[in-house]
């Protein structure tokens, strides 16, 4: 595999980093998420493509076995409370602690980290980010990447973090 079949991923990671260095530069003292927090890290499956991201940087890195994470829940990226694939951590990661639009049963609402944006009576518009919009966007580049890379066609349609180191072996 290739960077290459990944470009649409890429292109999505760069705007979610946008949306998020936008925020910090004009909320952030209202913000304390950021590289070292690891309180909302826990273990969680990721699509295809992102499985297919992690996977080619940790076989850059020259990791080829699974890492086991300490407690169940807990990230196996996770290492003294620093991700080892920082730089290439799926989007759920790089939306953590962002003031995000969720849509559920009972209607939409602003769902954010409890450490960001603390005695404030209302989110600035500008800082939260559509949550459906870019699960239906990850959900088309998903799509995109399993019909350039037949591979995937046979992966699960959720990969465990923990599984997907697995993956670097290709």
């Amino acid at each position: 595999m290739t960077e290459d079949v990944l470009a649409n991923y890429r292109n999505l990671q760069a705007k979610v980093d946008a949306h998020w260095q936008s925020v910090v530069r004009d909320h952030g003292a209202l913000m304390a998420c950021g590289r070292g927090c690891h309180g909302c890290c826990c273990h969680f499956g990721v699509f295809a493509v992102e499985a297919a991201a992690i996977a080619l940087a940790a076989g850059k890195c020259g990791w080829q076995t699974t890492v086991t994470p300490a407690a169940a829940d807990a990230c196996p990226l996770l290492e003294d409370g620093l991700c080892r694939l920082y730089d290439h951590r799926p989007l759920i990661c790089r939306t953590q602690g962002l003031p995000l639009l969720v849509h559920d049963t009972s209607g939409r609402r602003v769902d954010w980290c409890p450490l960001n944006f603390k005695g404030i009576k209302s989110i600035p518009a500008d800082a939260i980010l559509d949550l459906d919009r870019l699960n239906q966007a990850l959900v088309t580049v998903n799509r995109l990447f399993i019909e350039q890379y037949p591979p995937a066609r046979d992966w699960p349609e959720r990969i465990m973090v923990a599984q997907v180191l697995d993956l670097a072996r290709w």
